[in-house]
């Protein structure tokens, strides 16, 4: 089996800096072995997996997969512009970490404009407490 990934430099306009990106944009036949094996492969920081929903990987790190990767969601926001894959404009909800049961939504907004990428992640949290540390 073959599958060709992209490679990017996100939060950057400069190529060789900024972060590290493998986008997969055709994983759907992908198991969650296979995914982490390719990352890990790759040897990248990050390493996306677009299928019906998305999943992160960065083994070098300790992170089997990152249940909400924002650092993930821009740069695909970005190959998802610079292929057209929604046109120029769009707002997609990018589902994550439902496979290690820890699902998760980020709102994703790309614009092309002047030949310039506007890229927007967001999404919401809920409060769960808080902790007090004594120093």
């Amino acid at each position: 089996m073959k599958k060709e990934c992209i490679l990017l430099d996100g939060f950057t306009d400069s190529p060789f800096s900024g972060n590290q990106l493998a986008v997969f944009s055709d994983a759907e036949d992908l198991s969650l072995d296979q995914m982490q094996r390719l990352a890990n492969e790759i040897n990248y920081s990050e390493t996306t997996f677009s299928k019906i929903h998305t999943g992160f990987f960065a083994p070098h790190l300790g992170i089997i997969e990152d249940p909400a990767p924002g650092s993930a969601a821009g740069p695909l926001t970005g190959y998802l512009l610079k292929y057209g894959i929604f046109g120029n404009e769009f707002e997609i909800q990018n589902e994550q970490g439902i496979e290690i049961n820890r699902p998760s939504r980020i709102l994703m907004r790309g614009k092309v404009k002047g030949g310039c990428y506007r890229v927007e992640i967001g999404g919401t949290c809920c409060y769960m407490g808080h902790s007090t540390s004594i120093l």
